[in-house]
């Protein structure tokens, strides 16, 4: 029986060009990636790990123009695995910000503790924003209140994170499809040329 293939993306034009453009925004994005990796507050290995993966990612990208052009349906497996790491990371996400929203001690409350102890800066615009009292210097009068603070802050950016991440985790699922559907029609007609 053969595979059924999906010839048009959702967009109208070929599913192999969908494929393309799909590949060039992700080469585009882990290049950025890439850059701004240096300048993150991180563990050096979680660091190293990011701009391995983003190379790696740059590399699959280029392989669904190589896929395409020979018409060889393997070549797209490495773009299918980037897309399905993107997934399963967007979905982490999403349930660790879920979690945070709902008060559940997570990492995201460590970090926000970490930045409020480490950067004097985004300390006192924390507190200027939740109106704690300082005096003429900028210094907390009394730190009864900043755990407290700290928590609804970190609430509040779980929230944005879970709210932002679901949108995310559908345009994954989304890039998945296009990628696989274009590893289909490939599939079917290997060997032919266009």
């Amino acid at each position: 029986m053969p595979l059924m293939v999906k010839e048009k993306c959702c967009c109208g034009c070929s599913v192999t060009l969908g494929s393309q453009i799909l590949a060039t925004v992700n080469a585009i994005t882990a290049l950025c990636a890439i850059f701004t990796s240096f300048f993150y507050y991180s563990n050096w290995f979680l660091i190293l790990a990011q701009i391995l993966y983003c190379f790696a990612s740059v590399c699959a990208s280029a392989l669904v123009f190589q896929a395409i052009r020979v018409r060889r349906a393997l070549l797209m497996a490495p773009m299918m695995l980037v897309a399905i790491i993107n997934l399963v990371a967007l979905v982490i996400v999403f349930i660790v910000c879920t979690l945070t929203s709902f008060g559940v001690s997570t990492s995201i409350n460590a970090n926000v503790k970490y930045l409020y102890e480490h950067d004097s800066v985004w300390a006192f615009w924390l507190n200027t924003v939740y109106e704690l009292p300082m005096d003429q210097d900028g210094k907390l009068i009394s730190t009864d209140g900043v755990p407290a603070m700290l928590a609804e802050y970190s609430k509040s950016v779980g929230f944005y994170g879970a709210f932002s991440s679901f949108f995310l985790v559908i345009l994954a699922v989304w890039v998945f499809i296009v990628h696989f559907d274009c590893f289909r029609t490939l599939k079917a007609g290997e060997g032919v040329r266009e």
